[in-house]
């Protein structure tokens, strides 16, 4: 029985569940799971897939795939607004957000933190004696202790 959907007979056991689909597309958009789409419109997560595959002759995998693609669209499109800033008349109503900037370079091109690593040439074969590996080890310059 749906408990929680106000459209049907909360005291009929058979009533007949209604699912708005523009509602679960809505929920579909704000990346809601399967689950919670099913305990929102009162039913089984097998009532939902039939129901989805009698509506849109797909599961509710497939469904979801494509509803919820809008969803990341407009997460995506205020994730960039929020880095670059929202500009109206020439005047920023909303600044620049530096560090969603570089998150987004990260995300998608491929820009990472940079370390600097110097880089002693060492030959793997070569016998070094225990003076000359405490040096490296310490970091001084070759020769000094």
């Amino acid at each position: 029985m749906a408990k929680n959907n106000p459209k049907i007979d909360q005291n009929d056991p058979q009533a007949k569940i209604i699912i708005e689909w523009e509602e679960f597309e809505k929920l579909c958009a704000i990346q809601a799971t399967e689950i919670e789409i099913a305990e929102w419109f009162g039913c089984s997560v097998t009532v939902l897939n039939e129901n989805c595959k009698n509506k849109y002759k797909l599961t509710f995998q497939e469904t979801f795939k494509r509803k919820s693609a809008k969803g990341k669209a407009s997460l995506r499109r205020v994730q960039f607004q929020t880095a670059m800033g929202i500009k109206e008349g020439g005047k920023y109503t909303t600044t620049p957000n530096p560090t969603m900037q570089i998150w987004l370079g990260k995300q998608h091109l491929n820009q990472r933190d940079k370390s600097e690593v110097e880089n002693r040439n060492i030959d793997m074969n070569e016998t070094l004696t225990d003076k000359e590996l405490t040096s490296i080890i310490k970091g001084l310059p070759e020769g000094e202790e």
